[in-house]
């Protein structure tokens, strides 16, 4: 096909395949809302940024805490979400190396967390 034009594409009575082409086009809307999720998890987690303040001119203290225990809960539970997707398959390798990933940063932070808590009252 070298030339398309709409009244090729009304000639070829696309409407006879309605179903098959509505199909087609929420299956790819579904995967690419899940693939768009994955990519925006590796952007907020590559430059997501440790908030340090110094403590009494010795060293430094992670601040945001919060921020960080927040953000790793919800993409957690975005990610057990997604697995109910019809589209889940396709990305299930990326997503699951992502839930380990969220899943090991939170327990590393809630004991570095802890550590620095009992640090500062030393």
């Amino acid at each position: 096909l070298k030339d398309l034009t709409v009244g090729r594409v009304w000639d070829a009575q696309l409407n006879i395949y309605e179903k098959e082409i509505m199909s087609v086009v929420s299956a790819a809307q579904g995967e690419n809302s899940l693939q768009e999720f994955l990519k925006e998890i590796k952007a907020i987690w590559v430059a997501f940024e440790l908030k340090l303040v110094p403590f009494h001119n010795k060293t430094n203290l992670i601040q945001n805490w919060d921020d960080l225990f927040a953000q790793a809960a919800e993409h957690i539970t975005q990610l057990t979400a997604m697995k109910g997707s019809p589209f889940y398959k396709t990305f299930e390798e990326e997503a699951t190396t992502w839930e380990e990933k969220l899943f090991k940063i939170r327990d590393v932070f809630e004991e570095w967390n802890e550590v620095q808590r009992r640090w500062v009252y030393l």
